[in-house]
């Protein structure tokens, strides 16, 4: 399940997915989208890394190359702190061609963290299955 969060906030996830390993063993997935490999990217990465097992910078560039090149310091760092960084070439019309650049590691959240992340985002996590409904919860009207 992948699902695209809009909103102009700080703190929330432009793409969230999860993952099934085996059949009981989820895996949350965020990616910050950005035009350019930035500290404010890589910054909001490592906020969403805090609640999340896997977390991408997705950056439109040209080549990963040239994405390497842009800010080598700001990349090894964002390496160095466990993100991955996808390569964004933008094709003809609205489609992209999008290659990893470097793998993330895996994190273990804190369970505060991983909580708050849940609430924030039960509705889409529940449709996921990654979340069993919550039964105490009011509905929400739309």
């Amino acid at each position: 399940m992948i699902s695209f969060l809009t909103g102009g906030s700080f703190e929330n996830v432009d793409v969230v997915a999860v993952h099934w390993r085996p059949h009981n063993i989820c895996e949350l997935i965020t990616v910050e989208v950005k035009l350019e490999f930035s500290a404010q990217a890589v910054q909001q990465a490592l906020n969403y890394a805090r609640s999340s097992h896997r977390t991408w910078i997705a950056v439109e560039t040209g080549s990963a190359l040239e994405l390497l090149q842009r800010d080598p310091s700001l990349f090894e760092y964002a390496i160095s702190r466990g993100l991955g960084v996808l390569a964004c070439r933008r094709l003809q019309g609205r489609a992209y061609d999008v290659s990893p650049i470097h793998w993330p590691l895996r994190n273990q959240p804190g369970p505060v963290e991983e909580a708050e992340f849940h609430e924030r985002y039960r509705e889409e996590l529940e449709k996921a299955g990654a979340l069993e409904p919550d039964r105490r919860r009011f509905p929400r009207f739309r």
